[in-house]
């Protein structure tokens, strides 16, 4: 189990993954009592997370992504509220078929069309 920053960062360079600012700033809005719940939560992200992924902003930017303390908060508590197993089958789903959005139950899927068109 992932229970510091310091092992999630740790967790992301193994894997690749870039650490953004980003990773910070979510962490450190969190309150203290669900630090290590989400950090937890965010291990088991990256650890599951397709290779496709670069960069820890895939899942900072939707939990950060209203502005506000307030809104940040509710994010991070309905990302915590979900299953484990959810938040690894979300990590697997290939991001470029899929739009993750976070809502008042938790993260949700919805099938997109997000392929470039390169024809011009």
């Amino acid at each position: 189990m992932v229970a510091t920053l310091d092992q999630l960062k740790g967790l992301c360079q193994e894997r690749k993954i870039t650490v953004k600012p980003t990773l910070d700033k979510l962490v450190n809005s969190c309150p203290k009592e669900s630090k290590v719940q989400l950090i937890s939560k965010l291990g088991l992200y990256f650890s599951s997370v397709e290779s496709t992924v670069k960069n820890t902003c895939t899942i900072t930017s939707m939990l950060l992504k209203d502005k506000g303390i307030t809104r940040t908060k509710k994010n991070i508590d309905d990302f915590l509220s979900i299953e484990d197993r959810d938040v690894q089958a979300i990590a697997c789903y290939p991001l470029g078929e899929s739009l993750i959005l976070i809502t008042p139950t938790g993260l949700e899927l919805q099938q997109t069309d997000v392929t470039p068109n390169f024809s011009n």
